[in-house]
């Protein structure tokens, strides 16, 4: 949580469109599981403090893409 206040104290800083800025050019990395639902590989901080400011939309970038595959959860998360 320290990481996350220091994000939020920074980007507090920020005029809104230097704002608007990182965030259009930051893509959030994800993975799509099996049951169609995304999960984070990273730039959960970044994401947690774009919430607490009210951030709406946020790019992504699918990384791996596993909803046509059918695996258990003990081999999803391998």
């Amino acid at each position: 949580m320290a990481e996350v206040q220091e994000k939020l104290d920074e980007f507090s800083k920020l005029s809104p469109e230097k704002l608007k800025k990182l965030i259009r050019k930051t893509l959030i990395p994800v993975v799509i599981s099996p049951e169609k639902e995304l999960y984070l590989v990273d730039h959960h901080h970044f994401l947690f403090v774009c919430c607490h400011l009210g951030v709406e939309k946020v790019r992504i970038e699918v990384v791996k893409d596993l909803s046509k595959k059918k695996l258990s959860y003990t081999k999803f998360w391998r």
